[in-house]
């Protein structure tokens, strides 16, 4: 007999996001970011990430995560976008900026 997952099993991220799952942005992955961005990719969200330190992605990209080049890029694949970044000047740049959220979003 084959038992399905238990939903509520935290285990390792699989490497293929479930059928349907919105494609999901996070910029910024520090000490807060990081694990936020493993909690989205875990519950199966097809997890798009970027870091000004590329480093801080590789364990997110090992896990299944795909590796956007720049903010824009990353804008025009993800559905919804989190930030985790230090504060209000690094929000604005990396939303309004060039190159930014706002000029690349999908409509």
């Amino acid at each position: 007999m084959t038992r399905s997952p238990d939903p509520r099993r935290r285990g390792k991220a699989s490497s293929s996001a479930q059928p349907g799952s919105m494609n999901v942005g996070f910029i910024g992955l520090g000490r807060i970011g990081r694990g936020m961005a493993r909690n989205l990719l875990r519950s199966g969200a097809r997890l798009v990430v970027f870091d000004q330190n590329a480093d801080a992605a590789k364990p997110l990209i090992d896990s299944g995560a795909e590796w956007a080049a720049s903010v824009g890029a990353l804008a025009r694949q993800a559905s919804v976008i989190f930030t985790s970044l230090p504060g209000p000047s690094q929000v604005e740049e990396v939303v309004l900026g060039s190159g930014g959220i706002a000029q690349n979003m999908r409509t």
